[in-house]
């Protein structure tokens, strides 16, 4: 089975977020949440350097095999991950999205440019045990959401 064919299969399994907020966040008329977001995109750089660290962390524990719309490249050199993750999420690298195989966990990891969090496809008891604690040393939180629509 190639990549793309193990990612779509992922994508279809439960998942969990690695995010700036602990939970979800309710709805509600005024529309508060998005003008606090507003205000946290201007920091992206900060959100940024964490995902990347998290990312970076975990490369230390496992084999990765990122996959852009241009590249597959398994297990890249530490810079080149670290390079693809803030082009993702700053806009300044080629791709808007990155997908991360983890093969040892049967798990994948997705970024998007138009997201403030990560998320984490079908992780193993000891993956989800890991990244949770890497978020917590990040500032971030490991959360599974209610719905997994």
């Amino acid at each position: 089975m190639d990549c793309e064919e193990r990612i779509e299969e992922l994508l279809g399994k439960e998942y969990y977020l690695i995010d700036i907020f602990p939970e979800r966040v309710p709805e509600r008329a005024d529309g508060r949440y998005f003008d606090v977001e507003r205000i946290l995109r201007r920091d992206m750089q900060g959100f940024c350097r964490r995902i990347t660290n998290i990312i970076l962390k975990l490369y230390c524990y496992c084999d990765m095999t990122a996959v852009t719309d241009e590249d597959t490249l398994t297990d890249p050199p530490a810079e080149k991950l670290a390079e693809l993750t803030e082009g993702c999420l700053t806009g300044g690298g080629d791709t808007g999205h990155i997908c991360i195989l983890l093969p040892e966990h049967d798990s994948l990891l997705t970024l998007s440019r138009d997201d403030m969090y990560a998320t984490l496809y079908a992780p193993d008891e000891r993956l989800k045990n890991l990244v949770s604690e890497l978020c917590r040393s990040e500032g971030l939180f490991f959360v599974r959401p209610e719905t997994q629509d």
